[in-house]
């Protein structure tokens, strides 16, 4: 089995995700590896508003990748969680997944 590929929100992005546009880069890039475990490391990034995370959430929704969340923090982390729960995307709820992969030496 693979290693999970990890990819660094902050470098492909930036550390403020502010657009939709930049959720549908981030999985343009993410949908363009071979990769089918893909762990996305928030690590450094700063701020997210609802739009980039409404976005976010619907490509991952239709994304046949496994997405595993890393190093988000807890603002991160709630305004996901409050547009994952927002009534207008009951349809595009998701269970949120935020666990720690073993990496191996080997990042991608």
């Amino acid at each position: 089995m693979n290693a999970p590929k990890l990819i660094k929100v902050k470098e492909k992005i930036a550390d403020n995700l502010v657009t939709r546009n930049s959720a549908d880069k981030l999985f343009d890039y993410i949908n363009s590896q071979r990769d089918k475990t893909i762990i996305l490391d928030f690590k450094s990034v700063k701020f997210a508003t609802r739009s980039f995370m409404h976005e976010y959430l619907l490509k991952k929704s239709d994304t046949r990748k496994k997405i595993t969340e890393r190093n988000m923090s807890k603002e991160l982390y709630k305004m996901l969680k409050i547009v994952s729960e927002s009534e207008e995307n009951k349809n595009t709820q998701l269970e949120l997944t935020f666990k720690s992969l073993p990496l191996s030496s080997k990042t991608h």
